[in-house]
């Protein structure tokens, strides 16, 4: 009865011992999907950027731009622009950004930026270019 009991607390021991080497050894679950990294330049038209674009607001006219800062980044499209508007606090635009209906940045250079006002470009430098440079 003995050599009973003693043989399986030998079989439970090399059961539990198994079991745990296959859970640590067991590989990590692989995700049921991967992410995609591309991205697809899509033309939204006029009317979906109304209604969903925080920064689209037709009732603001446009009167004064100012180009706070420039943000260079080694890919050009990833540059972005710090424009204050009306001398509202300033907000961060890139490459082919909505600022306001019918304004988008066209480029965004050194040391301006070519905005597209219903098909007129204006260029806009930056204003504070000397305190810039003295700090």
């Amino acid at each position: 009865m003995n050599k009973i009991i003693s043989s399986c607390l030998l079989l439970l021991i090399f059961f539990s011992i198994g079991y745990w080497i296959s859970q640590i050894a067991a590989p990590t679950s692989i995700p049921a999907f991967h992410k995609q990294n591309y991205s697809v330049d899509i033309e939204v038209p006029m009317a979906l950027k109304y209604i969903f674009d925080s920064k689209f607001k037709t009732d603001e006219i446009v009167e004064d731009i100012e180009l706070k800062g420039l943000i260079q980044a080694s890919n050009k499209k990833e540059s972005v622009a710090v424009i204050s508007i009306n001398k509202k606090p300033v907000e961060y635009y890139r490459v082919n950004e909505t600022i306001r209906a019918g304004m988008k940045i066209s480029i965004i250079g050194t040391d301006h930026v070519v905005i597209d006002e219903n098909g007129i470009t204006k260029q806009i430098v930056i204003t504070n270019i000397d305190e810039l440079v003295d700090k």
